[in-house]
């Protein structure tokens, strides 16, 4: 079994962040889906995986000012905050293996994770991932997820990852979430070769 967290370590020790095959300079479908969404600009958001965290730098400048990064690397999370300057006291960074438990995790309105989830092949670790969505989403808050699609990858950084269609997505997170909306994306990647994403929106059941 891959040590997660050494592989990602290593990962931003060695690439700049425009090298990774998930590099997009503006992440427009989070921002879209996000900003269709009944969020308040002082509403609680936590992006999960958050890498160097170009999606935090987006949405402070749309004027998001609650916002929480999470990442299981420390040197994605110094690169990002190293990159932010002055802005990174305006973000609460959060070092963390999203498959182990939330420790007196704060209330957030939206989770939002691009292309984490995929990595958890266990039932334990995806099964921790949903308990951690339920214990730290307000009742009635939203879940954005995106995650390589059945046409999608099978590996990313030499890690086998699990695909998923809307359909999967609904099944595992139901009952407690309640589907709104899928998407697909195709990520043209740095290297000029295209990724196809299954991105949901839920909201919790209150």
């Amino acid at each position: 079994m891959v040590d997660l967290k050494s592989h990602w370590e290593q990962v931003y020790q060695n690439k700049r962040f425009e090298e990774t095959s998930w590099f997009q300079k503006t992440p427009r479908q989070s921002i879209e889906l996000i900003q269709s969404l009944p969020i308040q600009l002082d509403n609680p958001i936590i992006d999960v995986g958050a890498g160097d965290a170009l999606l935090i730098s987006h949405l402070l400048k749309k004027g998001y000012t609650n916002l929480s990064a999470l990442d299981i690397s420390k040197g994605a999370l110094d690169r990002a905050k190293d990159r932010l300057g002055n802005n990174a006291v305006k973000v609460h960074w959060m070092l963390h293996d999203v498959s182990a438990p939330l420790i007196n995790s704060k209330k957030y309105q939206l989770w939002h994770d691009r292309a984490a989830f995929h990595f958890l092949n266990s039932d334990e670790a995806a099964n921790q991932y949903k308990q951690n969505c339920l214990d730290a989403l307000e009742l009635e808050g939203f879940l954005i997820i995106g995650t390589f699609s059945k046409n999608g990858p099978t590996k990313c950084s030499g890690i086998e990852i699990k695909q998923y269609d809307a359909e999967d997505l609904e099944l595992f997170f139901k009952p407690e979430f309640k589907l709104i909306s899928s998407h697909k994306e195709t990520h043209k990647t740095p290297f000029n070769t295209r990724q196809e994403f299954t991105f949901c929106v839920f909201q919790r059941n209150s």
